[in-house]
């Protein structure tokens, strides 16, 4: 077995514990709220010396109830709306249970296309002039696509004290990432009621806090915080 996959089996033995995994088209997720929408956002950045927040990053989400080659599904576009960083990303998932099925991704020069098929990501990573990368891994899970993140979590189960790990692939690195989620609780109404819930998103990086509206499932307010620099990112849109 090559020792990528074995480190990736181990570390998803020494993760999950008691914890539970949630997968794609894992039975807990709430789908029925999915629907057609567009925003743009800003990425607002403050440090800790920072007395103020200056604008970061600004970028445009959409996402569209499609059917493609039979497969009624989510298409997924963002685009950079900052000139001094180009970045567009087309994902395409199966809509009965958000499982990724294929990518198409430019980071500046650099294009990314990718297949999911369950566990198993290919991967054409290529550069002008330098020609084609090339993978085909199969992890010890089905996986997410790292840029299916924020849908993921609106989907989620909002249960006060639900701790779930979720496979995301990293599309960037290549790599396989095992990152937890905890539903905090509600903000000021009893389950069912249609309040807001806290949802924490936690990889070794960074912190990640979301506010979720119970009935729409949309984001009221989400905020990261780098474990390291301590620096704080609020998106508004």
């Amino acid at each position: 077995m090559p020792l990528r996959l074995w480190f990736t089996g181990f570390l998803l033995a020494a993760q999950l514990g008691a914890q539970t995994v949630v997968p794609p088209k894992d039975p807990s997720l709430v789908l029925s709220r999915l629907t057609d929408r567009a925003h743009d956002y800003h990425y607002l950045r403050r440090t800790p010396t920072d007395t103020t927040e200056r604008e970061f990053y600004r970028y445009h989400l959409e996402e569209r109830l499609v059917t493609i080659a039979g497969v009624s599904g989510v298409l997924i576009v963002k685009h950079s709306l900052s000139p001094s960083f180009y970045f567009i990303d087309s994902l395409f998932l199966d809509r009965a249970g958000l499982a990724p099925v294929w990518e198409h991704m430019q980071i500046q020069k650099a294009v990314i296309t990718l297949t999911y098929d369950g566990a198993r990501v290919r991967r054409t990573r290529t550069l002008p002039d330098s020609g084609s990368e090339r993978s085909d891994t199969t992890y010890g899970t089905p996986v997410f696509a790292f840029n299916e993140q924020e849908l993921l979590l609106r989907s989620l189960p909002l249960q006060a004290g639900l701790e779930a790990i979720v496979p995301l692939y990293s599309e960037g690195s290549d790599s396989l990432e095992m990152d937890t989620v905890t539903v905090v609780g509600g903000l000021g109404s009893a389950p069912g009621s249609g309040g807001a819930w806290t949802v924490r998103f936690a990889d070794p990086a960074i912190v990640e806090t979301y506010v979720i509206d119970e009935k729409t499932r949309q984001i009221l307010t989400h905020e990261t915080v780098g474990r390291r620099s301590k620096g704080r990112l609020r998106v508004v849109g």
